[in-house]
């Protein structure tokens, strides 16, 4: 592709730059370049789409792209199956505003190269980061991650404001060890392809966890399982989930377990969550043992296609539901229809509030 020299504006003394691309075909280098030189970049937006291959943050800098802007994945340059099209790690004060800005990668592709889920769309590992206004959609893999390499730390009170996702082949949203997070006012659908299948998945590795995460007035959509997924088997879950609201796919809230080898400390809180339209249950406990974790659900609507709640009873999974007390409905909350709840679950697992 024919590459034209980016024309870049360098403001003396406040370590910015600004970046217009005359011809967008190709603007790795140009971009990547601003990102390396400056405390603020401004990606301006000239009413075209800018293709770039694999993008990489620094510490202590802000980069606004302008309102409106397309930003799609080069198709000749994620090759690598681990290749994202924007990564951090081990970054501190980060921020990345994006206001109705567009980001898409070409997943079809990416599907008929390997059978890789790794090609996020934003991946931050180990760091400390504000991302605001984004729309992200068709990764090989997740549109937004945040974890750690084995052994690394967690990212840090990081923050994610009015983004979108759409047609993740994971996750809308991962977070895989995080010590603080804070998620809000945003939309995560349609993911499809490979496992979970999830809009918001709090999904630890083995040895890492996820603590203090608020989530708040978020709304996952026609994400093929679980619109929300919580899965403590690895290692503790503890989120607030405030006035959530889950539409269409499977399931509405999902929560595996913890089981017998599972490390304890998983304390899951939803408050004012709403479920509509989904083909099982409103509300999915699989694999629960009590003692181990606990899950409270208050002034909250669930509905299911088959259940309002769910609680599984399979035989490969029964051993680990050992004794009540764990989960708690209070008064408040309201189910489709009490006939609905999954047979046995009063009598197996003794939840607290179901009269």
């Amino acid at each position: 592709m024919c590459l034209d020299k980016v024309k870049q504006f360098f403001t003396r003394g406040k370590g910015r730059v600004v970046v217009r691309q005359d011809n967008p075909e190709d603007s790795t280098k140009e971009l990547q370049d601003a990102i390396d030189k400056a405390k603020r970049v401004i990606v301006q937006n000239r009413g075209q789409t800018i293709y770039t291959g694999p993008i990489h943050g620094r510490s202590n800098q802000t980069i606004v792209f302008e309102e409106g802007l397309v930003w799609w994945a080069h198709p000749d340059l994620f090759d690598n199956p681990h290749s994202c099209l924007f990564r951090a790690e081990g970054v501190s004060n980060l921020k990345m505003i994006g206001k109705h800005v567009t980001v898409g990668m070409d997943q079809d592709a990416y599907k008929a190269k390997d059978n890789s889920e790794h090609r996020h769309g934003f991946k931050f590992l180990s760091c400390q980061v504000e991302v605001e206004g984004f729309s992200v959609g068709r990764p090989g893999g997740d549109c937004f991650y945040f974890g750690a390499s084995e052994g690394g730390e967690p990212c840090l009170n990081m923050a994610v404001k009015d983004v979108e996702s759409w047609h993740a082949l994971r996750n809308g949203l991962t977070l895989a060890h995080v010590d603080g997070a804070f998620i809000e006012d945003c939309a995560f659908n349609h993911s499809n392809g490979s496992n979970p299948m999830a809009g918001v998945c709090l999904e630890p590795n083995k040895g890492q966890h996820v603590i203090k995460a608020v989530i708040c007035n978020v709304t996952c959509r026609d994400n093929r399982f679980a619109q929300f997924m919580a899965y403590t088997l690895n290692g503790p879950v503890q989120a607030v989930l405030k006035d959530c609201t889950a539409i269409g796919g499977s399931v509405g809230y999902q929560l595996w377990g913890p089981r017998g080898d599972s490390p304890e400390g998983s304390s899951l809180y939803y408050s004012g969550c709403t479920t509509a339209g989904h083909s099982h249950s409103g509300a999915m406990i699989v694999s629960k043992q009590f003692d181990k974790g606990e899950a409270w659900w208050a002034d909250c609507q669930l509905a299911g296609g088959k259940a309002a709640v769910h609680v599984s009873t399979k035989d490969s999974h029964a051993k680990y539901i050992t004794r009540a007390g764990g989960v708690v409905f209070d008064g408040d909350c309201t189910f489709s229809d009490p006939k609905l709840l999954t047979e046995g679950l009063r009598q197996v697992v003794g939840v607290e509030g179901i009269g």
